[in-house]
């Protein structure tokens, strides 16, 4: 699978499109969790975790864009964190193409985990930085 955080054209105007990413990212994990939930073939969850994986990666990398514009001031913690969700990424990705049964479950789960806090916490966080940023430009 060619990896699209290399090749993604798509421009990182605002909260919006990270916002889109996280619908993605959402509809994607659902979609996931009822492969696993119907007892889809390995086959299927592993397509299904592919797409999710990617998704992840390129909305961390859109997200990294976008904080360093907006001049987000806890940018070096956020980056250790989303260093260590991409680690993870990885070795599941590792795992799905040597056909580990776990790896859509411990995606499934990672997904899950991560949602909960960063797009309902970190979200609110993203809005301050963007408050904040207006404010320095005197917006």
């Amino acid at each position: 699978m060619a990896r699209l955080t290399q090749f993604s054209e798509k421009q990182v105007a605002g909260l919006g499109v990270l916002d889109e990413e996280h619908s993605e990212i959402h509809r994607k994990y659902l979609e996931l969790s009822r492969t696993i939930l119907e007892g889809s073939s390995l086959q299927r969850m592993r397509a299904v975790s592919e797409i999710l994986t990617e998704l992840i990666l390129l909305h961390l990398v859109h997200e990294e864009e976008f904080l360093r514009k907006m001049l987000f001031p806890l940018l070096a913690e956020h980056r250790d964190a989303q260093m260590g969700m991409m680690a993870e990424i990885f070795k599941i990705e590792l795992d799905l193409s040597r056909n580990d049964v776990s790896a859509p479950l411990r995606l499934r789960d990672l997904c899950g985990d991560w949602m909960r806090e960063h797009i309902h916490i970190e979200t609110q966080e993203l809005q301050i930085a963007v408050m904040s940023s207006a404010d320095q430009q005197g917006f």
